[in-house]
């Protein structure tokens, strides 16, 4: 009986709602701006069985209580984009939302055009299994020059912050492009407490798909707080 009723705590349904959520929808960080003058960097490599290998940076730094900026870059080899955003609040208390709003460009082989995103996102700290953690959500449109209309993405995580070495975090990620064929991952992993404070480093094992397509890949990030 007690095992049935720790299963029905309120902060394990809402981690399975949110996991079904991002399944459920077409994929950035969380809602969470950050303080004045802190900053977040993110590098990550994906190489996958077909012999792709994807490169993203992330970074972004709190300029006010109500602004974060940032940058998102990212290239697989074939396609890639770069977008500067900014991040403004809409909710700050148990859950937090917000909304990223993001311009640049893209490329898709040697063809480049212009790019824009906008995302709402909402997360919250969660505990579960007295294991501190949060769990967010991305949803938003994004166009780009010669695509042929909108896409939409989305983004879920659900990550743990325990006062130890390693802690599990699941991410979701869909995009359901503009002639309404869905792609999506599945990336299991592990957060790796680095020697200096401030920096983890990120393991997880993906399972990307598509209409036509199956990978697995292996990605690695590290990510520095200060």
């Amino acid at each position: 009986m007690r095992r049935i009723a720790a299963l029905c705590r309120p902060d394990l349904v809402l981690v399975t709602l949110l996991v079904l959520v991002a399944l459920a929808l077409p994929a950035s960080a969380g809602p969470w701006l950050r303080d004045p003058r802190v900053s977040f960097l993110s590098f990550q490599a994906t190489p996958r069985s077909d012999g792709q290998v994807e490169y993203g940076f992330f970074g972004e730094r709190g300029m006010t209580p109500w602004l974060t900026l940032g940058l998102d870059l990212n290239d697989n080899g074939t396609s890639g984009h770069a977008l500067a955003f900014a991040r403004l609040p809409v909710s700050r208390n148990d859950w937090v939302a917000s909304f990223d709003l993001a311009l640049g460009g893209h490329r898709y082989k040697d063809d480049t055009g212009s790019m824009a995103r906008v995302l709402f996102g909402i997360g919250r700290n969660i505990e579960v299994w007295d294991m501190p953690g949060w769990a967010a959500l991305n949803v938003g449109p994004e166009w780009r020059q010669g695509n042929g209309g909108a896409a939409w993405k989305a983004d879920g995580v659900i990550g743990f912050s325990a006062d130890r070495a390693v802690n599990p975090i699941l991410s979701v990620e869909t995009y359901l492009s503009p002639g309404k064929d869905l792609y999506w991952s599945v990336i299991p992993g592990a957060l790796v407490r680095g020697k200096t404070e401030g920096r983890t480093w990120l393991f997880g094992l993906e399972q990307k798909g598509g209409p036509s397509e199956m990978t697995t890949g292996l990605r690695i990030g590290y990510w520095i707080d200060f």
